[in-house]
């Protein structure tokens, strides 16, 4: 980022802690996060979470995820582990809420994009996507019917 004058800030950080949390990497999120520069509200509370989650500390870990929330209502990775804590509590009415809520937001699961450089052009695809300009040509190249 930095080669391209970027210079990383918190957001940044609370990018990649929520991507390699969705990914199930804890532990790298965990060092991740040790070596941030930042130390705000968020990374903190995933920091608190990601510790109760390997060490089995459900009730810390609960208020770690819904501190998160708070912030960040639709961080799908801590809308998962606050389910999961809650399932390993038997709080099924958290799970129950957790999952109506989850169902509202569109961004629960983003597309899968594709990429792909043509004659120095790149080309964006989405799943399933039927719009693309040159939908039929690549279908065609890909013996895809």
């Amino acid at each position: 980022m930095e080669e391209l004058g970027i210079k990383p800030g918190p957001k940044h950080y609370s990018c990649m802690v929520s991507l390699l949390s969705k990914a199930g990497l804890l532990e790298e999120a965990k060092d991740f996060i040790s070596k941030s520069p930042f130390c705000d509200d968020y990374l903190e509370s995933w920091r608190t979470l990601l510790s109760c989650i390997t060490k089995e500390n459900s009730q810390i870990g609960i208020q770690a995820a819904k501190r998160i929330l708070s912030i960040d209502a639709e961080d799908s990775a801590a809308n998962v582990l606050l389910t999961n804590l809650y399932a390993a509590t038997g709080r099924w009415d958290g799970v129950v809420d957790i999952r109506r809520k989850l169902r509202g937001f569109s961004s629960l699961k983003d597309p899968g994009l594709s990429w792909i450089e043509v004659m120095k052009n790149i080309h964006v695809f989405s799943s399933g996507d039927q719009l693309h300009s040159d939908v039929d040509e690549v279908k065609a190249e890909l013996h895809i019917d």
